[in-house]
Formats: structure tokens, sequence, C-alpha cells
């Protein structure tokens, strides 16, 4: 947004207070309009995956507009990738007078421009990690992708390492002295308009430095981790992901084939395993793009598994994959796909 001030700041706590006390067992997702006509989006409680989608249907149409984030946290995933879509849509975020926003939320409000800080609002911090027999462990992979999202974000070395430096079972509390101190922008509650351009008046002020964008690298490695999370999930692998994810003509396995087939083939090898798993090793991952970013190719190993309760069986092992994403200016879409199964479990 162009303009926020403290003024806004106590709209939100006074409009929406009530709102965002509450918590839900995935986050509440609602917009809203603002005294100066721009729009604000609402969200509340835990963050699932399914929440992604949701976010990036209710942002869709949004040009001006604010992210209000009240949530304890919930999917890292669904943080990182809200974060992205509020950074790529050019979103203001806050966290509201008396809220607060930790870990996965924290992630997504760092993707605002500006971010702003309500009085008594906590904003906090911890390293990824993954559950294991019930206790909260640190992942290296997770905070690898963390880390890059952070970067294209263009927070600097120091940043990271402070949001990624307390334990999964602590928490780092954001002050605006440290967030200065690292260099995190977050917008005064005294200032009618972000830092850039709040300098002694000219009559005619430079425009504000543009924010960090996301580099077509990041976003095609998102693309690859967003579509295996959901071709591993029953309801999620349906035609209409498949028909969205492929181009309408793919080389597949060394021959050129329609989407149809690829879209057949996808959705009759799910009912046949209704229970599947992909999951990218992250330290044989490359991403590449040409010049331009048109069109990115990401490789590497992948573990994955598949079941099905009803024949009684089961697989499991490591295959090579080598997919080529091609953006055409409004998505991203499959147009090359190799893989093959280099180990099998016995």
């Amino acid at each position: 947004m162009d303009m926020m001030s403290r003024t806004l700041l106590r709209t939100l706590a006074i409009c929406f207070g009530v709102t965002l006390s509450q918590q839900a067992a995935a986050a509440d997702i609602r917009t809203g309009t603002l005294p100066d006509g721009s729009t604000i989006v609402i969200v509340t409680g835990d963050f699932v995956a399914s929440d992604i989608e949701v976010f990036k249907s209710k942002i869709a149409g949004v040009r001006k507009g604010v992210v209000a984030l009240d949530s304890n946290g919930g999917s890292l995933h669904a943080g990182i990738q809200m974060g992205t879509a509020i950074r790529l849509r050019g979103l203001a975020t806050v966290v509201p007078v008396g809220s607060q926003c930790a870990s996965a939320c924290a992630i997504a409000w760092l993707g605002g421009t500006p971010r702003m800080m309500g009085s008594d609002a906590k904003i906090g911090f911890h390293a990824a990690y993954r559950l294991e027999n019930g206790a909260a462990i640190e992942t290296g992979v997770g905070n690898a992708l963390l880390g890059a999202y952070l970067s294209n974000l263009g927070l600097s070395d120091q940043a990271i390492v402070y949001v990624t430096m307390a334990a999964p079972s602590s928490m780092t509390w954001l002050s605006r002295r440290e967030a200065e101190t690292l260099g995190i922008d977050i917008l005064n509650e005294t200032e009618d308009r972000p830092p850039a351009v709040s300098a002694p008046r000219q009559e005619s002020p430079a425009p504000a430095s543009p924010a960090p964008t996301l580099s077509a690298e990041f976003l095609a490695r998102q693309f690859a981790h967003e579509y295996f999370e959901k071709l591993g999930s029953y309801a999620g692998a349906t035609s209409e992901l498949f028909e969205e994810s492929y181009a309408a003509s793919v080389f597949y396995h060394n021959k050129t084939v329609p989407r149809g087939q690829i879209v057949r083939e996808k959705v009759n090898y799910g009912a046949r395993w209704p229970k599947r798993s992909y999951k990218w090793r992250e330290e044989t991952l490359s991403v590449s793009c040409a010049p331009g970013g048109q069109t990115c190719t990401v490789e590497g190993l992948v573990n994955w598994t598949a079941r099905s309760d009803e024949r009684r069986k089961s697989a499991a092992g490591v295959a090579s994959m080598r997919l080529t994403i091609m953006w055409d200016g409004v998505r991203r879409q499959i147009i090359e796909e190799v893989s093959k199964v280099v180990a099998k479990d016995s």
C-alpha cells in the first residue's frame, strides 16, 4: 500500500479485533474493505497446506491491500507460499495491535511490502522442524528452503541467521530495534509512507525503491515442491491438478505426448496407488533457468512411496527426476518430464 499510519492500525484493532481473536484448526481467511477503499485480507488460526490455494484465490484480484495476520503458525510450506504470493502481489502485511504472529505466520509476514507491527504486537521466529515420534526435530532441508525464501525477499545473511537461530521448542521475539539493526524494514506507526519516500519533502518526490523480486530459479523450485506435495495427496491428485500443471504438449519420457494422455496416466496411477508420497532430496536438487527466466529445469532425486490397502501392496524407492517448467506470464506449466527409478526397496 502507498500509505499506512497509526490511524489504520487503530482501525484494524477496532474493526477487526473480535475476528482476529478467533482461532481455528486451519486458517480462517476473510476479506474486507478499509476506509480508504483498499482491501484487507484477515488470516487467523493455524496454517495448513490447503490454506495456500484458498489464500491465493482471496488475493487474486487485489491490487491495493494489506494482509492482517494473527496466528501461532503451522505449516512452514504454507507460510513460505503465502509470503511468496504476498510479495508477488505487492501487498502490505500487518500484525495488528495486541496480536501475535509466530512461526510460519511470521514467515508469511516477512513477504509484505511494507511490513507493519502494531503496538504490543508479537512476531516470533524459530528454526524449521519436523515431528518425529511426537518430538520437534530441527530439519536441515526445511531450513534450506526457508533460507532460500528469505534470501529472495532480500534479507541479509545476518537477518536469515536471526530468523532461524531459535530451537523448535523456543522462540525469538522480534523487537523494532532488532529489526532496524538487521535491516528488516518495518513501517513505523507514526509514518504516513514507507521509509524510502518519507525523507524531506520535495516538489517531485523520488519513487520508493522497488521491493526485491523473487528469482525465476526460486519460483521454479517452489512450483516443483508444491506440485509433488499435491501429487502425494489423495485429494490433491485430481485431473484438475494435471490439467493446470502440464502444458498442452509435453516431452514426456523422451517422446512428445498430448496433455490428455498424461492426465489419464496420472489419474489411473492415483487410483491404483491411493496412498503416495514424493519428497525431493534437497541436497541433490538443482535449478537452471534460460536467460529471462521463461523456462527453468529442476533436477534431482526423489524419495517415493506408494501403497494400496485394498490390494495389500506397497512399493518405495528413489527416482531421478527432471522437470522443465515454462512461465507464460500467467502461470507455470511442465513442458518436460523425465524420470527413472534408480533404487527400489525390497
